[in-house]
This record gives structure tokens, sequence and C-alpha cells, in this order.
């Protein structure tokens, strides 16, 4: 290779050696790297927002925003982070994945930024209540005329049970008289607003309020109150002042004192009586009143002639009653009632008081050994003629006659009268009058707690019939315990049975409210059984009010009493006790369930006759064995014996016959 000087190498030199081609290729890739540079990499230019707004109406309410980030050319930026924001987080609060959260009442708007890129979503918060619900206040009790100590209290939420404040809540008293105040109040932070409730002034009496919201069509919430009576504040004379006696004797009218509080509401408290002068004595000398406020005793009075002074007292309070001892009285001159007038008693039945008399003499002094002689209007007095005792008091017991309403009784003497007294016949309600004992018939008796229409009556009446002719066997004749009506009953109006004997089964029947249409029928048992054969003697039906005049118009009322008569005479509710019930279910079991079945022979042979001979899928008589604890173990099984009256449901459309295997 031939060496050359560096210094004199010219570009002429270049263009023809392999040195001057490099640099030539060298020249060229710097002038291709000077030229075009291509396009600009994409990069967030804009944010839609979907949704687009949203509006709240509950605390802790979300929404999920989505961002939809594009570049400069308008395309997807799918891989873009987003960073969201709220504007005003104490009213609409959102994480890093947009999700918002609604926190409380007021306007905010949700940002997403990617770059330089943003979007904006409006949001509003506006709590709209859907519920009112009581805190505190009910169910308390207070004197009369005074505070309730605990305020009554609500709260107002919204559908996801947040609290909403600044609704107006409205108080006012539905019964028994009194205040609320405020009657208005705002609920706070917590949705809540209080008001004192001051009770009515009349003792006993309900007491009712409600608190609503006003505007709204949220339910109220009712507050119920006890309101009895306060302290001690007034005794007050009710009989016996003022009154004349011979000296030694007991005057006629007792001392009777009433003690009240400062509503004039009477209330139990403790009396104390004592002669203060004149002598004599007072029985009883202590008395605790009862809820009428009411204590009375006899003053005997005192050897001394002229006036006489008794005492009661209670607590701080006292009452003087002035009397005037006489030696003698003079002849009879009037006549008029001590105690037991205008009472009230079913018609047919003794007054709860005896009617009590007194013959005075011209100064009002007790004449005793005057005849008196009581003559009803109807009805019957025990004794008809009564001789004045040393007070001048005569007696007689009142049996009113059978008028409804007013019946009277003429009281006099030889010189003196008529005397009117006047009581009120009441009808007496329901009855329960078992039959008179017979021997080779089964009856039934049905005592309703309740009236009842003629129509749903005769439905009653047409079911006992039917058992009553598919029994057959008397049963041995008991006396009543005098508590059936209680034992077998919750109403109070029940009526205890009457009679020597029960002959055979005595049915009480209360038709009431239990769950509102299309639930629960009815409900039937027996309450008391004999002792010689575990038998019913007393049961109890009862029916929801609510199904009667439907399923009497389709025909279906007589069957469910049918039914649940059957229960009373021990289908179902005796299998156990009888020793007949085989593998007993227990309530909520899932199918199949245990092979439950009733093993009398009797009821055996009756299955194999009515087409069950061939049946081997499980012992005989199957009896329900899944379900709820009205129906499994006390009824025949429904999938097997389908349309039997005594299977747990009723088909409608269809027979449903009471078969010879449950008779």
């Amino acid at each position: 290779m031939p060496w050359f000087d560096r210094s004199l190498i010219t570009t002429s030199h270049l263009r023809h050696g392999r040195l001057g081609r490099g640099l030539a290729l060298l020249a060229l890739i710097a002038a291709a790297s000077c030229g075009d540079e291509g396009p600009p990499p994409p990069r967030p230019t804009s944010i839609n927002m979907f949704p687009a707004q949203a509006a709240f109406d509950a605390v802790g309410d979300t929404r999920n925003f989505v961002a939809a980030v594009r570049d400069q050319n308008g395309l997807a930026l799918d891989d873009a982070t987003v960073t969201f924001s709220s504007s005003n987080p104490a009213v609409v609060s959102v994480d890093a994945n947009g999700r918002a959260t609604a926190e409380s009442d007021g306007s905010a708007v949700i940002r997403a930024t990617a770059g330089d890129a943003v979007g904006e979503a409006p949001v509003t918060v506006a709590q709209i209540p859907t519920a009112l619900e009581e805190i505190a206040g009910d169910g308390q009790d207070a004197p009369a005329g005074t505070d309730l100590p605990v305020p009554l209290e609500v709260r107002a939420t919204d559908r996801l049970g947040g609290a909403v404040p600044g609704l107006t809540v409205e108080f006012s008293v539905i019964e028994g008289g009194g205040s609320v105040t405020p009657q208005t109040a705002q609920t706070d932070a917590q949705g809540r607003a209080m008001s004192t409730w001051t009770l009515g002034t009349r003792a006993g009496e309900p007491q009712a309020a409600r608190a609503a919201l006003v505007g709204s069509g949220v339910p109220g919430v009712p507050f119920t109150a006890d309101a009895f009576a306060g302290p001690p504040a007034e005794i007050d004379a009710v009989a016996g002042a003022n009154q004349a006696g011979v000296v030694g004797t007991q005057l006629p009218v007792p001392l009777t004192v009433r003690v009240v509080d400062a509503f004039d509401n009477p209330l139990p408290s403790q009396v104390s009586f004592t002669v203060i002068s004149g002598g004599g004595s007072i029985a009883p000398s202590a008395v605790t009143t009862g809820f009428d406020g009411l204590a009375s005793a006899v003053w005997t009075l005192g050897a001394t002639e002229g006036q006489q002074v008794a005492r009661a007292t209670s607590d701080d309070l006292q009452w003087d009653f002035m009397a005037t001892g006489v030696s003698s009285a003079g002849p009879p001159a009037m006549i008029d009632v001590v105690s037991g007038a205008d009472q009230a008693s079913p018609i047919d039945a003794p007054l709860p008081d005896q009617v009590s008399v007194v013959v005075r003499d011209a100064q009002g002094v007790g004449v005793s050994g005057v005849d008196v002689t009581f003559t009803p209007d109807e009805g019957s007095v025990d004794p008809m003629v009564a001789t004045t005792d040393a007070s001048g008091v005569a007696r007689t017991t009142w049996t009113l006659g059978s008028t409804i309403g007013t019946q009277t009784l003429q009281v006099s003497t030889t010189a003196l009268g008529p005397l009117t007294v006047s009581a009120e016949g009441r009808d007496p309600g329901p009855t329960c009058v078992a039959g008179t004992p017979d021997s080779g018939a089964f009856n039934i008796t049905l005592c309703y707690v309740a009236s009842v229409t003629a129509p749903i009556e005769q439905a009653f009446e047409n079911a006992r019939a039917v058992w009553e002719s598919l029994i057959t066997g008397d049963q041995s004749d008991v006396p009543p315990r005098g508590d059936e009506h209680t034992a077998c009953v919750s109403s109070a109006t029940a009526p205890p049975i009457q009679g020597a004997f029960i002959d055979d089964v005595v049915i009480y029947v209360t038709i009431e409210e239990i769950d509102g249409e299309f639930g629960v029928l009815g409900s039937a048992g027996p309450c008391f059984i004999r002792q010689s054969n575990a038998l019913t003697t007393v049961g109890s039906m009862r029916f929801d009010v609510a199904d009667l005049d439907r399923l009497a118009a389709a025909d279906r009322l007589e069957l469910v009493i049918l039914h649940e008569m059957g229960h009373v005479l021990g289908i179902g509710t005796l299998w156990s006790t009888k020793g007949f019930l085989q593998n007993a279910a227990t309530a909520g079991q899932t199918p199949p369930g245990p092979d439950t079945h009733f093993d009398g022979p009797l009821a055996i042979a009756a299955f194999n006759t009515a087409g069950g001979q061939n049946r081997t899928a499980g012992q005989k008589v199957p009896v329900e064995n899944v379900g709820n604890a009205g129906s499994i173990n006390g009824h025949w099984r429904e999938s097997v014996m389908d349309r039997e009256l005594m299977t747990p449901f009723i088909d409608s459309g269809v027979d449903n016959p009471l078969s010879i295997i449950s008779v």
C-alpha cells in the first residue's frame, strides 16, 4: 500500500479512493437523519364522563363513573392513566376507581384527569326521607297532667338508613288531652327530633300522641302512655255527713270519703277514721281506698247527746264529720235510699248490692222496728218485707226480671211511700249452658264468645250436627271445673259453663282477628280431657274474622268448621296422648321427612278398604311429615290422601270428603 502524506490529501483524492467512498456514505446517512421525523406519539386531549351527571337520594348511595379518554386524533386511549377527584368530598367522595359515594346533601363535580385532559360530571345529593322511626318515649307512664320523664324522640332516615337532617317533624296529641312542646321540631344532624309530652289530666283514660314529617307521605309514629293519679291533694265527704241518731247506735249511712289528686282523679290511699268528740267508735279505723278513691266506715255514736265529731285523715289531709246524738227517735216521717239505687245487672240475675233504705223521724233520726215492703215491677226480692234495725235501715236483695232496660222497685211502709228505686237490666251477652245429660247420644254444646250472624251460626250448627251423627258412643258426664272459660279462651267475655254436668263436649267458639285474609283460617284443640279415657270434655275453636265471609261465599266455611271441630274431638290432637302416633316429624324438615304414621287398627282397616291395601311405600296410616308445626303430626298426609278433609289443606273446586278413615 503506498504511503500518503495526510496533509496532502484533498477532496479530489477522496472522490476516487476507498476513503472517499466511506465518507460519502457517512454524508448520505447524515443527510437522511436531517429529513421528515414521522407522526407524533398519541397524547390525551379529551375525556368523556359516563354517566354525564348523577343525582343521589340517599347518603351512602354509590355510582361508578367511567372516563373515556381520547387522543389528539380522536382515538381511544384505553391505557391512559386516569385520576378521579371530587370538587366537594364532603358532599360526594370518589375513590381511585371512579366509585362515587354520597356523603351529605349538596352538589359537587366529579373530575377525571389524564395528562392535560379533564372530564367533569356534575352530581347532586338530595336525601329523600323514607322512614320515621321511634327512638324513645313510647309506653311510658306518669301522673296525670305531668310531663313524661323521657321526651318523645324520632329519627328520619332515607332508603339506605342514613339520617336525614333539616326536616320538620310535627308532634301532636291524638287522645287524652295534654300537650306537646314544641309542636314542631327540626331533625338534627343525626336525623332526630324531640318533644316533651305533658299528659292529660284524666287518670286511666287512653293517652296517645303522634309524630309525623310535615309535607311527606312517610307514615307517622304513634306513641301511647298511661296517666295515673298523682299524690293526694284533697279529701272530701261523699256520704254520711250531718246525720242524727240515737246515742249508742250506729248511724244509718256509713261515713264515706273520697281521696283525689290535684286534677280530681281518685287514687288508692290510706285513710284513718277517729272519733274527735262525743265518744263512740268507728269501724274499721283504717281503710285503704280502691282505685275509686273511696273509703267507708261505720260510726257508732257515743252516749253524749248533742254534737259529736269524727275525722277522716289521709296524709296531711282531713275531713270532719258532724253528727247529732239524741235520746230516742220520734215516729216515722220519711224514707230514703241508703244504697243500691241505679245499679245495673244482666237480666234475670240479682243486683250486685242489696237495696238499703232508712226510715227516719222528723229530725232525721233512724227509726227502728218499722216494717218495710219491697215490691218489684218484675223479678223478685228477698225478703219482701224487712224490719228496720237499730239504725232505721232495712235491706233486701233484688233479682231483676227479663226486661232489658229500666226496672223499678217500690218501697213503702204502712205510713210512708212509695219510694221508687230504679235499676237497669242488661243483655247478659254470651252464655254457655251445658245440655241436660242423657244416655245413648253424643252431644256437643257450642258456646259463642261473641255474637255471630245467623248464617255463620248456622254453619257451626250444621258442623255440630254432622259430628253428633257420626259419633255414636255416649261419653261419661263430668261436672264443670268452673275455670274452663278462662283456661280455654283469652277473651274476657268468655262465659263460664253453667249446669251440673258436661254432656259430652263443650266447645268455645271465638271469632277474632288472627292474621288477615288468606292467612291462617283457624285453629282448634282440646282444653280438658276425661281422666277415664283421655277424650275431650272442653275444647276451643278460633277463626279469623277476615276469612269468614269469603269462605261462606265460596261454600267452604262449613268444611273449615267441620275440620277444626274434628281437631277438638281429638283427630290429630290426641293421637300422641292415646299412643297412636308413631315416628313423629319435626317442624321445618325437608322432604321426604320421616315415615310418620297412625297405627290405630280401625283406621288401618278403613285405609285398606279405601284403596290403601296395596300401599308398600311406608307404614299405615300415613300422617303429614313435612311443613310447619300446625300441619305435621296432626293431619293425614297431603301427598297420599290429597282431598280428604283432615289433610292440612282444603282443595278448591272439588269435594273434600270426611272419610271413614277419620271417623
